[in-house]
């Protein structure tokens, strides 16, 4: 059974091998961060980083071994159910998991000068094709 906690200082090294596992080497943290257990194995987190008050995915990682069970889902639906606007620069392989959770595409001057200049300058850009992509408020849905 899949269960979500939020993560505290003490579960740093569970984020970081979930974040290894998934190929991602930047450094994290365990602030605004939530941890997805299948009973007491951790199987992926979601990490959210605060712009003017509007959040920022940064990251989601679920193991690859356990993708495509609902937990990535999960986790983005506990974070788009408590707030009205949330953003996220999505590697072009994961395009399509936002876009089936009601995100759209929005513009690269939208997004963070610093996470728009950490694209620009990752020397990975070209393999991963990041979108920069909006879960709109409901009084901006059309």
């Amino acid at each position: 059974m899949i269960t979500l906690h939020p993560a505290g200082p003490e579960d740093i090294e569970v984020v970081m091998q979930i974040a290894d596992a998934c190929g991602m080497s930047h450094t994290l943290s365990t602030e605004n961060c939530l941890i997805a257990y299948d009973d007491s194995r951790p199987v992926g987190f979601t990490r959210l980083e605060f712009v003017s008050g509007i959040p920022y995915v940064r990251p989601i990682a679920v193991l690859p071994s356990e993708r495509g069970r609902g937990i990535g889902k999960r986790m983005l639906s506990i974070v788009l159910a408590k707030f009205a606007e949330v953003r996220a620069v999505s590697r072009g392989t994961a395009t399509e998991f936002y876009r089936n959770l009601g995100f759209e595409r929005m513009s690269w001057e939208d997004v963070h000068p610093p996470y728009r200049q950490e694209c620009n300058e990752c020397p990975d850009k070209a393999g991963c094709k990041p979108l920069p992509m909006l879960h709109p408020s409901a009084d901006e849905v059309v």
